[in-house]
């Protein structure tokens, strides 16, 4: 998962939707992974999509709350977004 992960963040970047397809599978094998959701959210994040970046997040610190790496992301993700 690690390696579709970032062939997934990559492709994000180069502002290809499709990356979002290899993160959702990503956070399919993992379902319960905070870290899955938080690098699905990264690749929504460089896709400008605010609200999926922020529900990712969201559903991430459910699962873990103490993860203070989703609460960077978070942070990152409002300064990224605004």
């Amino acid at each position: 998962p690690i390696s579709l992960g970032n062939r997934g963040l990559c492709r994000a970047k180069l502002g290809d939707a499709g990356g979002l397809a290899d993160l959702d599978r990503v956070v399919g094998l993992q379902p319960r992974a905070a870290a899955a959701r938080r690098m699905r959210a990264m690749g929504k994040v460089e896709l400008k999509d605010a609200r999926g970046t922020l529900v990712d997040l969201d559903e991430a610190l459910k699962l873990d709350p103490e993860d203070v790496d989703t609460y960077i992301a978070r942070g990152q993700a409002w300064t990224a977004l605004e």
